[in-house]
């Protein structure tokens, strides 16, 4: 996996975030000087990874041309929301190119799936196929992952080709054991077990454990 990408992307995201804040200030306060010098370093780096009708249209909100306040906040979450498009394909191909997430690229996976709006089946599907791949180095973020999507998204397992095809994912109360019940010792998690793929996988069991 390309650690590199992953920092520029990280970077990229945390970049348009800040320039979808100044452009919401700007639609309060055309004069704020801080936004509009936030505006100006991000834009450059930004511009080559955005449509050219969005970059066009950026450049036109600031040709000194009477603009509505709400076109500034438009390009703004439209900034934003093509960076995270563009990340999120990103790390959907880089997680699907390897077998195995190493325990330090999940941190940096998980930070930028975090920032990602969740609004398309694929984003979830990409962060899934992240928490399979990473239950052995990062499993208690892999599973904590793991639920809060089924929490957004309770039928992401349901559907033909999947082992249990009718399965909407539902919370249920589940028995903690802090220790181990043989030789009383402590420890910590040290894999996130899948356990939706077991044959006999049923309602109250959750779809992953630790």
């Amino acid at each position: 996996m390309d650690a590199e990408k992953i920092e520029r992307y990280g970077s990229l995201l945390a970049l348009a975030e800040k320039m979808n804040q100044a452009l919401s200030v700007l639609a309060e306060d055309p004069e704020d000087e801080q936004a509009l010098e936030e505006v100006s370093c991000s834009f450059g780096t930004l511009q080559p990874y955005l449509s050219g009708e969005l970059s066009y249209r950026i450049l036109y909100l600031f040709s000194g041309a009477e603009i509505e306040p709400e076109d500034l906040r438009e390009a703004g979450r439209r900034l934003f929301n093509e960076i995270a498009k563009g990340t999120c394909q990103f790390l959907i191909e880089s997680v699907s190119s390897c077998t195995y997430v190493e325990q330090g690229e999940a941190d940096k996976l998980f930070l930028l799936w975090d920032k990602i709006p969740h609004t398309a089946a694929k984003v979830y599907q990409g962060i899934f196929d992240c928490c399979v791949k990473a239950s052995v180095s990062a499993p208690v973020q892999a599973f904590e992952h793991m639920l809060r999507i089924f929490e957004e998204q309770p039928g992401l397992l349901s559907g033909e080709g999947n082992p249990h095809p009718d399965y909407v994912y539902r919370p249920s109360e589940q028995h903690t054991f802090d220790q181990c019940p043989i030789c009383g010792g402590t420890g910590e998690p040290y894999y996130n077990a899948f356990a939706y793929q077991m044959a006999d996988f049923r309602y109250p069991h959750l779809p992953a454990k630790l």
